[in-house]
C-alpha cells in the first residue's frame, strides 16, 4: 500500500487544488505487524462475473492476511454492478 500512496500523493501539476508540499517516505512506517488493520471485503460482487482462478486467489490472499491478524469486514457496495 504504500508504493501506492506514494505514487498518488503529493502535487499534481494538472490539479490546482493539490498542496505542494513533500511527499513522506510511507515505507519507512511499515512494520509487518498487521493485526491492527481492517479490510473491507465486498464478497456480493465476487459471485458473478469474475474469473474462478482470480477467485480463489483472492480468497487464498485473505486467508493469509487473516492468519497474520488482519481483520476482514464484509461490505456492501450497492452501486457496484
Amino acid at each position: 500500500m504504500a508504493p501506492l500512496l506514494a505514487a498518488i500523493a503529493g502535487p499534481d501539476p494538472f490539479d490546482a487544488t493539490t498542496a505542494p508540499q513533500e511527499v513522506p517516505d510511507f515505507s519507512r512506517a511499515l512494520t509487518g505487524d498487521l493485526r491492527a488493520a481492517r479490510i473491507g471485503v465486498p464478497r456480493e460482487i465476487l459471485d458473478e462475473g469474475v474469473d474462478e482462478e482470480v477467485r480463489r486467489a483472492f480468497f487464498k490472499a485473505l486467508d493469509v492476511l487473516a492468519g497474520r491478524g488482519v481483520a476482514l469486514v464484509d461490505v456492501e457496495l450497492p452501486h457496484a454492478s
